[in-house]
């Protein structure tokens, strides 16, 4: 099988990020920055293959904890 793939992202700020269907499932979407997308292009060949998907919190640098749940707006969004 294929080497694993890592790549940092974020549920984007928006309600419709995490979906529980009717049937007890699951769909959830990221915001991927530009700096990883070509890590995350080789987990694209995995599409329609189970996965075992480990999420982890990355500390925050500025605050000294990884609780964002504060803060809405995507790490990578534009503040034009």
């Amino acid at each position: 099988m294929a080497d694993d793939v890592t790549f940092l992202a974020s549920f984007p700020p928006i309600q419709s990020a995490i979906k529980i269907d009717g049937n007890g499932g699951a769909r959830i979407q990221l915001d991927v920055p530009e700096t990883e997308v070509g890590n995350f292009i080789r987990a694209m060949m995995w599409r329609g293959m189970r996965l075992k998907i480990t999420i982890s919190v990355l500390q925050d640098e500025t605050k000294g904890h990884g609780d964002k749940r504060e803060n809405k707006q995507s790490k990578w969004a534009t503040t034009d």
